[in-house]
């Protein structure tokens, strides 16, 4: 049988953001990311309205973060497409 990537990804094969093996370059600078937030937040805690305009900027940074991987992810798929109809049609 003749290999289909459309069937994998129907199938929940691949595509899927849980089957992707983040790198060891990505992990190490999370881990930086947590160890400096978590001494942040302790002193934090200090100011409460603080605190709190913090907590908001952290949910719109996310959102913000959500909405750029998803137009990167998007670009990268019509892109990797029109390749493939490049080779295809050569």
């Amino acid at each position: 049988m003749k290999y289909s990537a459309i069937e994998e990804l129907y199938l929940g094969k691949r595509g899927r953001f849980d089957q992707i093996k983040n790198s060891d370059k990505y992990t190490d600078a999370l881990d930086g990311v947590i160890e400096i937030q978590e001494k942040f937040f302790a002193e934090l805690k200090k100011y409460p309205e603080l605190a709190e305009i913090y907590e908001k900027l952290e949910k719109q940074q996310g959102r913000a973060n959500s909405e750029e991987a998803f137009d990167f992810y998007s670009e990268g798929f019509r892109f990797g497409f029109l390749l493939g109809l490049d080779v295809a049609g050569n």
